[in-house]
């Protein structure tokens, strides 16, 4: 008899060992997915916020019939009111375009202080799309060659000959000049390759706040320009990239969704 109930034992032990690994594992996924759905809603709640903030920065016809006071410019015994109007129209235009330029160079003195050279179409750009330029890193568009994961010593060293200093000289020199990239190629003793490698995280480095690694991890999942960002689908681009550094381990944390939009949308604009 005690055989028997010692038998059972083991086979219920058993069954709770094979259950709760079999839950260990359904969990890791089904945690990806809340996230990843998460991201998703987030993004949702973010657009409608984007879209009500358009319209009550831009009131439009709606807005100005729902107004206490309106009053008819069209009416002809209006006409002064309306030419009033759009004079009003154009000095709010002005105030918007002196608050733009303002803003713009108070962000150029905060970024100079921070040793940050951008151009101020740049700043525009980022200041549209909420980049934080007083607290984020790497908002440069030139760095130096030891930036470059992959890139060693000995061959920054060697392409100083090239004079190719920073990341910009790389990509200017090599990127679309074969025969440049050749004698480079043979000067280094490396392949196209592993240049070509140099070139995309350069390329990348120019995203606001991305830095070696993510750019490293991008590259993984075969974005090799700012351009294929901006035609890829960001969801399918999240969920790759997750399982690419649940594999590798290329950096502590993956990029968001909020992040990989900012970037698919800026690489629409500067492509």
């Amino acid at each position: 008899m005690s055989f028997i109930l010692l038998q059972m034992l083991s086979c219920l032990l058993l069954a709770g060992l094979v259950g709760a690994v079999i839950g260990w594992f359904f969990r890791g996924g089904c945690d990806n997915k809340i996230k990843l759905l998460n991201e998703e809603c987030e993004e949702k709640i973010r657009d409608v916020e984007r879209d009500w903030n358009t319209k009550l920065n831009y009131p439009d016809e709606h807005r100005l019939n729902n107004e206490k006071n309106y009053v008819n410019i069209e009416d002809p015994s209006h006409a002064d009111l309306k030419m009033e109007n759009k004079n009003d129209a154009g000095f709010l235009g002005a105030v918007a375009t002196a608050l733009g330029t303002t803003k713009t160079e108070d962000s150029q003195v905060s970024l100079s202080s921070r040793g940050v050279n951008l151009s101020d179409e740049k700043i525009q750009l980022y200041n549209e799309f909420g980049v934080d330029l007083e607290n984020s890193d790497n908002l440069e568009d030139v760095y130096t060659l030891d930036k470059l994961i992959g890139l060693k010593s000995k061959y920054v060293k060697k392409l100083k000959d090239f004079d190719i200093h920073t990341t910009r000289d790389l990509t200017n020199r090599l990127s679309s000049n074969h025969q440049e990239m050749q004698k480079v190629t043979k000067k280094l003793n490396v392949s196209e390759d592993e240049v070509e490698s140099w070139l995309t995280m350069s390329n990348l480095l120019t995203l606001p706040g991305l830095d070696a690694k993510e750019a490293q991890l991008l590259q993984k999942a075969n974005i090799s320009t700012i351009k294929d960002l901006g035609k890829i689908n960001i969801y399918s681009l999240y969920k790759e990239l997750m399982e690419l550094n649940e594999k590798s381990n290329f950096v502590k944390e993956v990029p968001n969704i909020k992040s990989l939009e900012l970037w698919s949308k800026i690489a629409k604009i500067l492509k």
